[in-house]
């Protein structure tokens, strides 16, 4: 059977983890991705619907992460086209995009399409 010295180590141990918790939030740790390829390029019609913000230009990594995250595997194909070496570094750094697209950009960034 504990004794009473087992249980207030244990009450301690569990004081000590939710004083951590508290000074530590996760929400304080996230970092925001600061933008790598900052030039403006032309939208094309194709790709007007995933940028309902702006008109004629955008930040080119703003045009290729919203189609990799919202486009299908033609468009995906495309954008990786227009942009290689940019799309390439842009899997890597954003955690959301996903394991099937990776796939793609990376079996194409290593020649074999």
């Amino acid at each position: 059977m504990p004794t009473e010295n087992h249980w207030l180590m244990v009450y301690n141990k569990y004081m000590e983890k939710k004083s951590i918790i508290k000074k530590n939030p996760a929400h304080h740790t996230l970092k925001r991705i600061k933008p790598e390829f900052v030039y403006h390029v032309h939208i094309p019609k194709k790709f007007q619907r995933y940028l309902w913000e702006h008109t004629r230009t955008t930040p080119c990594e703003k045009i290729i992460l919203r189609v990799l995250t919202y486009g299908n595997f033609d468009e995906v194909k495309e954008i990786y086209h227009f942009f290689p070496e940019e799309t390439y570094k842009i899997i890597s750094k954003y955690p959301g995009i996903k394991r099937g697209v990776k796939y793609w950009i990376r079996y194409w960034h290593n020649g074999n399409h």
